[in-house]
């Protein structure tokens, strides 16, 4: 039955997995009581850091006796993260959906390619779908790994770029594990940084972006792919600086109505704050506020001014 959902979902329209997510949770027979989340520390691994296990489910488990590690097998699916690419392979119910691990894959790696080798089987169950898109949304947030799914289990192994990963991807994918299936992590982490210097995390993150601005274009408040790099440097730059809180500060020129710059200025801080958090940095740490034309750093009397003034700031709170 969930299959013919998540069809007619897609077939309407469902353009990202995001608006895929809202339509089969609207629809989904899922309990009252939310999943249990638990976590356990291993000893250091030979990498300097730490190697971290834990495990999310969603309901009672169809078959108990399964418990373990994933196999997938003829009925399951693979998911492998490099530096270049993002590949799927294994079984779906319908050869349709890889369009959703697409789209999902498009927005959790913009600058990956994609590459899939599926099949189709029409007796599978459903929950598979959830299971591979929640296991896509673990993968990025790690530099490099795998996600095994099936027979009910979510099997996640990879390396993270920051400390802390386990605990980020635990809170993010509460409520996204299908009914029935269970999430096992085991993630080598790097080391708890010290305590920050906060004047030095300043200097650096404003020193970045002094030499390599946030551009949008005209009207837009959306990142382009062209930003990846940068919101990649800014990610690792900022976790530096845990756990201090950031503004995201939006800033526009005073062409225009000053309240279509102040919700553009909001919009555009909005849009690099999600992808900070997309790159692991706790929600949490970060606000985001629109400034409009308000605080300009120099007259808007020319284009090169006024370029100077369309800008995004990140302030390290301390």
């Amino acid at each position: 039955m969930r299959l013919f959902i998540a069809v007619a979902i897609l077939c309407a329209g469902a353009a990202s997995a995001a608006l895929f997510y809202e339509g089969m949770q609207r629809f989904a027979d899922l309990p009252e009581a939310g999943p249990a989340l638990t976590a356990t520390q291993a000893p250091d691994s030979a990498r300097d850091g730490v190697a971290v296990t834990g495990s999310i489910s969603s309901g009672a488990r169809a078959d108990e006796a399964g418990a373990g590690n994933a196999t997938t097998g003829e009925n399951g699916l693979t998911l492998r993260r490099s530096d270049a690419r993002i590949r799927v392979n294994g079984t779906l119910p319908d050869l349709d959906l890889v369009n959703l691990f697409r789209e999902t894959a498009h927005e959790r790696f913009p600058t990956l390619a994609f590459e899939s080798g599926l099949r189709a089987d029409p007796d599978l169950d459903p929950g598979i779908v959830e299971a591979g898109i929640a296991g896509l949304i673990a993968l990025s947030r790690l530099a490099e790994g795998e996600a095994r799914i099936a027979d009910g289990i979510i099997a996640v192994e990879g390396e993270a770029l920051y400390a802390q990963t386990q605990e980020s991807l635990m809170r993010g994918l509460d409520g996204r594990i299908p009914q029935g299936w269970e999430m096992q992590l085991t993630i080598t982490e790097p080391a708890l940084p010290e305590i920050p210097d906060i004047a030095m995390c300043q200097a650096e993150i404003s020193e970045k972006l002094a030499g390599e601005p946030i551009i949008f274009a005209s009207g837009e408040t959306g990142l382009d792919n062209d930003a990846a790099p940068l919101m990649d440097a800014l990610a690792v730059l900022v976790d530096e600086c845990a756990p201090a809180p950031v503004q995201i500060g939006g800033h526009t020129d005073s062409d225009g109505p000053a309240e279509i710059n102040l919700r553009l200025s909001q919009e555009r801080a909005d849009s690099v704050r999600g992808a900070l958090i997309a790159r692991g940095i706790d929600a949490a740490r970060l606000t985001a506020v629109g400034y409009g034309e308000t605080e300009p750093l120099v007259p808007n009397d020319s284009d090169a001014n006024k370029a100077r003034n369309r800008r995004i700031e990140l302030l390290i709170i301390e």
